[in-house]
């Protein structure tokens, strides 16, 4: 009768059976929701970094026993790629006798907060950001975040020098059993390039330190059932970029390549005496294809010589 299309897109559309939707022959109220913390850190040091645990007190307020299954969903406010509406973190079921109340609890760590970024499809990255826990099938921390059922925000930290390229290379070198880098001074090597910065005309010029590219290759050699550290090291410098020798360069060329010379030892009148040796050969290499240092006899010799004919018939 309105000429609308019954479809999501052109009218609301309303979700007849929520997610984690069930009946009882019971009820139960959930109450005095507690975080043992609103900042999650990211740190390099695994050992300090600390979970997110999320308690609850939930009573049967009915009049049977009955079992409930408690559902933890978290809401992420904002993300680098679209984040999920709502994403189930875990569950307890539990059982509870008449007027009974219990605690349940669940605890979050930053590994269940990684996501897929922007840069492929592939790799899981950690990225400041905030959310809220919230409770039960039916609850909305988006639209309604001051619900009881909803936490407080709970912000994600993560180091100053975090680049999820760099920590995904760094530990791949970790694993290779290579010991051309430490972990501390190869994230430092890598995420010293990376920038986020604007240029004059206001265009975005990102990188990701040595880049995904650069992890993709690692990952495989490293990943091959037939790598060996004992003998295979070298593969990762030659098959993939050495960054040993372009500390200084990111993932797209850009960097004071001079300033990762000096840092291998190289004097600056060796690289300048290089430089220049290679130009001159070039130019003389040019020079002698255009035929520049040829004698004249050189140069005359074996020259094709065209000579002006008569079409005219002699009778």
């Amino acid at each position: 009768d309105t000429g609308v299309l019954p479809h999501w897109e052109n009218i609301p559309c309303e979700v007849q059976w929520p997610f984690g939707h069930g009946l009882s022959y019971t009820q139960f109220n959930y109450s005095d929701i507690q975080l043992n913390t609103q900042t999650l850190h990211q740190y390099w040091d695994v050992h300090r970094q600390t979970k997110l645990v999320v308690s609850v007190n939930v009573t049967n307020t009915g009049k049977t026993a009955g079992s409930d299954t408690i559902l933890f969903f978290t809401f992420d406010e904002f993300r680098s790629t679209t984040p999920e509406y709502k994403r189930l973190r875990g569950y307890r079921k539990i059982w509870l006798e008449p007027g009974l109340t219990t605690e349940v609890t669940i605890s979050i760590s930053l590994d269940d907060l990684r996501f897929v970024g922007p840069h492929d499809d592939t790799h899981y990255i950690l990225e400041d950001g905030v959310f809220r826990v919230g409770l039960g099938p039916n609850v909305d921390c988006r639209i309604d975040p001051g619900n009881d059922l909803c936490s407080d925000p709970v912000s994600v930290r993560t180091e100053s020098n975090y680049v999820g390229a760099c920590e995904a290379a760094c530990e791949l070198w970790d694993r290779s059993g290579c010991t051309t880098f430490s972990p501390t001074s190869c994230r430092e090597a890598c995420s010293s390039i990376h920038t986020n910065d604007h240029s004059e005309n206001g265009m975005q010029l990102n990188n990701d330190g040595w880049g995904w590219p650069y992890v993709n290759c690692l990952e495989s050699l490293i990943w091959h059932d037939a790598f060996n550290s004992d003998k295979d090291c070298w593969k990762l410098t030659s098959f993939c970029r050495d960054v040993i020798k372009t500390p200084g360069m990111d993932e797209f060329g850009s960097g004071k390549a001079p300033r990762a010379f000096a840092r291998l030892g190289i004097p600056p009148a060796a690289i300048a005496l290089s430089l220049f040796a290679g130009v001159l050969a070039s130019v003389m290499i040019l020079l002698t294809m255009k035929g520049r240092f040829m004698t004249k006899e050189e140069r005359n010799r074996d020259d094709i010589r065209f000579d002006a004919v008569s079409t005219v018939e002699f009778t």
